[in-house]
Parts: C-alpha cells; structure tokens; sequence
C-alpha cells in the first residue's frame, strides 16, 4: 500500500498519487448513487439499492480523508492557509448554487428558507459536503495545534462514543437525516482518519511491504465484513457510522494497495483534478434529466442520467479551463 510512492501524477496530488485513484474513484461513485430516484421514492427498486445505494458509501467518507490527509502540513497552520482554503471551496458552490437559483431550475423547498438551505448546502441535498468541509477547514488552526498523540486522542474519543451511542439510546441525539448527514462527529471521523494517516505514513507503508500478502488478505477480509453487514445487517445510525467508516478505510486501502507503484492514466487524473466541480455540477445535469428517464428500466436509466452527470459537469469544467484559465476556473468553478 502506498500514498507516495515516487512516481509522479498529473494531478495536484504530485507526490502522492493514489489520491488521484482515490478521488477519481470516488467521484464516480458519487454519480452512481444519485443516479435516480431516492431511497425513499416509490419508484426506487431493488435494481437502485443493489447498483446504487449500500457498496458506494465509501465516497463521500473518502473525500473528508483525503482532506484530512492533505491538510495535515504536520505543522501550525496560519490563517491565510485556511482561508485559502475556504475560498477554494466556498465560490464554486456560491457559483453553481447562485446559477441554479438564477435560472429556476433549483429544487424547490416550502419548509426552509433559501439562506438557510445555501448556508447548509441544502439547495441540492448532496452538497451537504460543502458545509462538512467548511466546517472541517475552519477547525484547521485547532487541529493543526495538536500532536499525534492528541488528534489519536479525539478520534479515540469519537470512536468511544460511537460504540457507546450504538449501545445505549440515551446517548443518540434524536436528529433528521439531514441532521445526520451535518453531524460534526460523524464527518470528523472520517477526516481525523485521513489526518493520522500522514502522521504515520512511513509506518503504514513500511509495515505493508513486510508483509504485503498478509495485509492485503487482511484488508479484503475486512472489506467483505464490513460490506455484508451493510447489507445484511439492520443497524442503529451509531453502528451504521462505525461500520461504514470501517468499510470506507477498507476500500480506500484496497484502493491504494492495488494502485501502488501504478502512474494514474490521464483520465484518472482529470476525474481527480476535477472532482470537487463534477461533485458540484452533476446533479444539476441529473436533475434536469431525471423526469425524462424516470420510466426507463433501471439499468437504462442510471446509465442515462450517470452520462449526462458526467459529461455536463466534464463540459463545464473543460470549457472554464479554457475560457478562464486554470487560476480563476478553480476558484470559480473548482478545478
């Protein structure tokens, strides 16, 4: 397994290239999952949940680790570092949000106020991302202040109450899943994951290339648990994010022991660089689709909204490179 293993990508992840794998896996898989109808819709079929749903929630656990594990320099970081940040991730979202808005093609809601749903990355549900992050960066000053010893400390801390909330009730807040999916101690674990992963790096390669046919049966061993008991098993939300944090490390392990020594191609590379514009875009070209494709067979239909997914968020990605150059397309638009 190995996140920097010398060989160079094209991507922004230079000296460690199974982020690009990473993300550009990830990416995909978010597109998948909101390729039709929500679980909650009547015309979501076993054909959704088997295709969509319970294998690909490692994605959105993936992007806050590789952030985590990029944000972490291993050294005080200053205020202008995080607001770089911030301005990295906060306009393009105003940007496509305000557009969407401007249009009318928005999802409307009658139960929240428009800044309330902006604020929350609510607009489109599945930008909910966007507010984990902002709220992940400005936690950097204080994270960055912390050992090794400390940051293992609070996740320790993080994992003790989970396994203490699946346990007893009493500790759940009794929370929506919009809620949830907003919830500090659930977003920051997968986050502090990726951020103790670059403390111990060398460690964890060094200790995969001693045994790397033992690790790699440990790792798959821990896939196929994890991933059964997401399907098989009925779990309170508590054990729901224990179990998915587990697979989601699984994979992403698996991902960077398969890809190790590996180039990332030009295609893996373009869907990493320009991941967090796919994120933002996609779902507007699937939502103007969907109520076309909606009586499709599911198969046909997921294809069909996964294509217009990722091509118009490819199509406008491409042409703000081109029209605004790299610098103000990735503040404007992401990548």
């Amino acid at each position: 397994m190995s996140f920097s293993n010398g060989v160079e990508s094209g991507g922004a992840t230079l000296n460690y290239p199974a982020v690009d794998w990473l993300k550009a896996v990830a990416i995909v898989a978010v597109m998948f999952t909101h390729a039709g109808p929500g679980v909650w819709d009547s015309q979501f079929s076993a054909v959704d949940r088997l295709v969509r749903t319970v294998w690909l929630q490692f994605h959105v656990p993936t992007f806050l680790f590789v952030s985590g594990f990029l944000y972490n320099k291993e050294r005080l970081l200053r205020i202008s570092e995080v607001l770089s940040r911030l301005f990295r991730v906060l306009p393009p979202y105003l940007v496509v949000v305000g557009m969407a808005i401007a249009l009318g093609i928005a999802p409307v809601s009658f139960k929240q106020s428009l800044p309330f749903r902006v604020g929350f990355g609510a607009v489109y549900g599945v930008h909910y991302y966007v507010f984990d992050l902002t709220i992940a960066v400005l936690a950097l000053p204080l994270l960055s202040r912390l050992t090794y010893r400390m940051s293992a400390l609070l996740f320790g801390g993080l994992v003790v109450y989970f396994c203490g909330a699946a346990v007893d009730p009493a500790l759940r807040p009794t929370v929506s899943i919009f809620w949830l999916l907003r919830f500090p101690p659930i977003f920051f674990l997968y986050f502090l994951c990726g951020w103790l992963t670059r403390f111990r790096l060398p460690a964890l390669e060094a200790a995969y290339a001693k045994a790397p046919a033992l690790s790699l049966a440990i790792i798959s061993t821990v896939f196929l648990v994890s991933l059964s008991s997401l399907y098989a098993v009925e779990l309170s939300w508590p054990a729901h994010v224990l179990v998915r944090s587990t697979y989601s490390l699984s994979v992403i392990a698996l991902i960077a022991a398969i890809t190790r020594g590996a180039r990332p191609p030009g295609l893996v590379v373009f869907l990493s660089s320009a991941s967090y514009t796919i994120y933002l875009y996609h779902v507007v070209f699937i939502n103007l689709l969907k109520p076309v494709v909606l009586d499709l067979s599911p198969l046909l239909r997921i294809g069909a909204l996964l294509a217009a997914g990722l091509v118009g968020s490819v199509i406008v990605a491409e042409f703000s490179r081109r029209l605004l150059g790299q610098k103000v397309s990735r503040y404007l638009v992401g990548c």
